[in-house]
């Protein structure tokens, strides 16, 4: 989550951490930093504790479905949620009131998902779909508070494209596997439906065994659609993995194109120009001699 201060009155006070950086701010400020900022310790303990009772909310959210938890506690766990929803509507007020630019926030995702965890309490009535489903949008709202899972959803933005054409190519696989089956072999799957299901299980790796084909035809098929499922999604996993390690790495941005690169680069990849990061420069190398 980004720190939403206004860069024009932070400029000239210390960065979070610094000594004084506390006294120096106003009240305003100080939320703002304890809120939205992971880079101070005050900052990383409020969110990681925010994200500790979000875990705890849908636990609790979880435990009320169970018949016995239910009867026996039901008021207890009722009354938790209530205090739960309550400290979230504090949180999104606080984020509100402290923020650089309160409706740009609001508008904002990890706004709109806040709101979210505040909705069950303006919904009256008993444990309805509408409000478990918003109990469980919470866990959209803990990502905020990993910025690891951040850098993943960043990540399959950046991969989307292709993302969506695997997932084109797998349910093309299975709709052609799963007729293929059925005229291989009608005895075992009855319908195209059920050949479209096993091609998708059988590709996936997951194997569940409630259909399975007995007739040579039918393992020549199966054969052809695991090994298709194996690249399909081994393609993926390696696309996936490649661009969470830049995200995670590409913490610096070249001053020419304003390309994000990594800070141990002594060149951009982008643009070919040597790079001076953190005051690191590429003409100090021994590896890297001045022309």
């Amino acid at each position: 989550m980004l720190l939403d201060q206004d860069s024009a009155d932070s400029a000239m006070l210390p960065r979070p951490g610094e000594p004084g950086w506390w006294a120096a701010r106003s009240w305003r400020q100080r939320l703002n930093v304890v809120l939205f900022d992971f880079h101070c310790r005050a900052g990383r303990i409020v969110n990681y504790t925010i994200g500790l009772l979000i875990m705890l909310a849908v636990l609790t959210s979880m435990t009320e479905s169970v018949p016995y938890y239910q009867q026996h506690y039901g008021r207890l766990l009722n009354l938790l949620e209530y205090y739960f929803t309550l400290l979230f509507s504090i949180e999104y007020v606080l984020r509100i009131f402290s923020a650089g630019r309160p409706w740009r926030y609001i508008l904002s995702f990890n706004g709109i998902v806040d709101l979210t965890a505040v909705l069950p309490l303006l919904i009256s009535g008993d444990s309805t779909l509408i409000i478990r489903l918003l109990r469980v949008m919470r866990l959209i709202k803990l990502t905020s508070y990993l910025p690891a899972l951040t850098a993943l959803f960043r990540a399959m933005t950046d991969v989307l494209q292709l993302m969506l054409m695997v997932l084109a190519a797998i349910i093309l696989m299975s709709l052609l596997a799963g007729n293929l089956i059925y005229i291989v072999e009608p005895e075992t799957f009855h319908t195209a439906f059920e050949g479209a299901w096993w091609s998708l299980v059988t590709m996936s790796t997951v194997g569940y065994g409630d259909l399975y084909p007995v007739t040579l035809g039918g393992r020549l098929v199966a054969g052809v659609v695991i090994l298709s499922g194996i690249t399909m999604f081994a393609m993926a996993t390696a696309v996936v993995s490649v661009r969470v390690g830049r995200h995670l790495l590409e913490r610096a941005r070249c001053e020419n194109c304003r390309h994000a690169v990594a800070d141990d680069y002594f060149y951009c990849p982008h643009c070919g120009i040597r790079l001076d990061l953190d005051g690191d420069s590429v003409d100090d190398d021994p590896n890297f001699p001045s022309d």
